[in-house]
This record gives structure tokens, C-alpha cells and sequence, in this order.
């Protein structure tokens, strides 16, 4: 029995032997793989150059020729509606070389419109910019543009229907309360804004900004599917 346990128990060390260094070996195949497999995932990874990020940065050659349409006469629409605001600036000077000071009612609120006028000009060319410059996986952000920029191109058109064009006479500076009979100076002038033709440019100026506000809208809701169109007719061109 002593001699047939013997070659039994060496028979089972030589096997579990065996079995541990299978075990070794297998253990170390992993830790060599799976550096090498790191290494083939990594480099099968495109590298991104600097010429592949500023390519993904939004830019003005990405817009499409309806965004181009209404970005371009928004911008002439800003024009005029700030050479407005300028223009009732210049008139606001002008009453206070008459009245001898600037710090009178009508002066000042002819002043106060002027600035009106040129602050809603430099928000509305911002808003324009802005629009184009938004990525367009940013769908949050861009249709809230958007209800700004429509927001803001109805109080453009509300201030010019009711801007200081629509009076025909307005109160006269150098009028004093004392003296009812003055004829020199009477206490109702014509306004030297009032034009018929003045009237009828910010007529069609208000048509606009009501046109461009809606365009706008429309602009934020199709500019993720015209973009990819226009994407795949480039790629088409390219490949020509």
C-alpha cells in the first residue's frame, strides 16, 4: 500500500505543479494584452490636429443662403433704424442751442429716444452676430436667440410707429406761461420731424422688422436641417 501511495501522491504534486504554472503563464498573456490592446485602440483613434478643432468651431462660411438672406438685411435694417436714432439726436442739439441749455423736457426727451434708438441698434447687430456663431447642436440656446431677436425687432417696429416723426406740432421750448399773448413765441410749433416722407420710410421700416422678427423664428426652427443639407450638397461638389 506504502509503495502504491507513493507514485500516486507524486503523480497528483506533478499535476498541481503543472496546473500553477499554466496559471502563471495565463495570468501573465493578460497583462501583456492588454497594454498591446490599449495601445492598437489608441492609435486607431484619428488624432485631432489644430486644423480639425478650428474646423468644428462655428463660422460665418457655415451659414446656408437663407441665413445669409435674412442676416443681411437685418444688418441694413440696423443701418437705418440707427441713422434714425442719430438723426433725433441731431434735432435734440438743436432744441437745446435754442432753449439755451440741455437739461429742458424736450431736449432731453428727444435725446432719451435717440439712445433708445442706438442701444436696440447695437443689441440687434450683437443678436445677429451671436445667432451665426451658435453651434448647431445647441438647440436651447439658439431658439432662445431667436425669441429674443423677435422680441426685440417688435419693439424696434413699435418705436417706429409711434417715434417723435408722428406729431405734427409739438410743444415749443421757448414758450412761457406768463405771456399767452406772445406771437414770437406760441406755445404750439410744427415739428421739424414731421415729413411725409420721413413718415412713410418708417412705415415700411416698421413692415420689416415685423418681416425679419418672423424670419428669424423661422431661421432658428430650419437652421439644423438646411445645414445639413448644405453640407451634403458641398460633400457632393467636393467628391465631383
Amino acid at each position: 500500500r506504502t509503495h502504491q501511495s507513493l507514485p500516486t501522491l507524486v503523480l497528483a504534486f506533478a499535476d498541481h505543479s503543472k496546473c500553477r504554472r499554466s496559471q502563471a503563464r495565463q495570468k501573465q498573456q493578460q497583462h501583456v494584452s492588454s497594454p498591446m490592446g490599449q495601445k492598437q485602440s489608441t492609435d486607431a483613434q484619428p488624432l485631432k490636429g489644430k486644423h480639425d478643432d478650428e474646423h468644428d468651431k462655428p463660422s460665418f462660411g457655415k451659414m446656408t443662403c437663407c441665413e445669409q438672406w435674412v442676416s443681411g438685411l437685418s444688418m441694413i435694417f440696423w443701418a437705418f433704424y440707427c441713422l434714425l436714432g442719430l438723426y433725433i439726436g441731431g434735432k435734440a442739439m438743436q432744441l437745446s442751442k435754442q432753449v439755451g441749455s440741455f437739461f429742458f423736457h424736450e431736449p432731453m426727451t428727444n435725446m432719451s429716444e435717440s439712445w433708445t434708438f442706438i442701444f436696440l441698434t447695437i443689441m440687434g447687430v450683437y443678436n445677429a452676430v451671436r445667432e451665426a456663431l451658435i453651434s448647431e447642436g445647441n438647440k436651447v440656446a439658439l431658439i432662445t436667440t431667436e425669441i429674443i431677436q423677435l422680441l426685440l425687432y417688435l419693439t424696434a417696429a413699435v418705436t417706429l410707429l409711434a417715434g417723435p416723426w408722428t406729431l405734427k406740432e409739438v410743444r415749443n421750448p421757448l414758450w412761457d406761461e406768463d405771456e399767452d399773448t406772445d406771437e414770437d413765441n406760441p406755445q404750439w410749433i410744427t415739428n421739424g420731424l414731421y415729413q411725409p416722407m420721413l413718415v412713410s420710410a418708417t412705415m415700411m421700416l416698421t413692415i420689416l422688422a415685423i418681416g425679419l422678427g418672423v424670419a428669424h423664428l423661422v431661421v432658428g426652427f430650419m437652421r439644423e436641417k438646411w445645414r445639413a443639407e448644405q453640407a451634403k450638397v458641398d460633400a457632393a461638389l467636393g467628391n465631383s
